[in-house]
């Protein structure tokens, strides 16, 4: 089998803390928790769409701490999870870098909807920082709330 890019790897390890991954879509809103460590909220942020055979989830995941009665980000990506053809491992893309901390707000593919602009430079860089952070929250033992419902009577 042939080394998996960063991307890739990158894919693999969010799997592990997210098992459920393909199921996100516009609206869902997961928690996971690990004792010890902040939550991490991952919201589905846009429809899933395809392109050339390739199913695109977009995603956010975002650590929050309260600071002066606001909700900070620290930090919050925007991503996407590439599912390939058969026989091509999935990816995981970064869009968006924000650490409200710092007024960091950084954008792979800046103001252009198409992607034809791009800065390959911080798309090697996020995806770094996304390998550590995975390994981070995979280490931790970051794992999603189970959602209840009440029953009505």
């Amino acid at each position: 089998m042939p080394r998996l890019k960063p991307n890739e790897r990158a894919y693999a390890l969010l799997k592990e803390v997210l098992p459920n991954l393909e199921d996100i879509q516009l609206g869902t809103h997961w928690k996971l928790k690990a004792p010890g460590f902040m939550d991490l909220v991952v919201e589905g942020i846009a429809p899933v769409y395809h392109v050339d055979g390739v199913k695109r989830i977009p995603l956010s995941l975002t650590h929050y701490y309260k600071q002066n009665g606001d909700m900070m980000a620290d930090p919050d990506m925007q991503l996407e999870i590439w599912l390939m053809p058969e026989g091509q491992p999935n990816r995981v893309i970064p869009l968006t870098y924000q650490q409200d901390s710092l007024g960091l707000f950084q954008q792979v593919y800046p103001k252009d909807p198409d992607r034809s602009v791009w800065r390959p430079e911080l798309h090697q860089d996020l995806t770094a920082f996304m390998l550590d952070w995975f390994k981070n929250l995979k280490s931790q033992g970051h794992k999603r709330e189970v959602e209840t419902t009440a029953e009505v009577k």
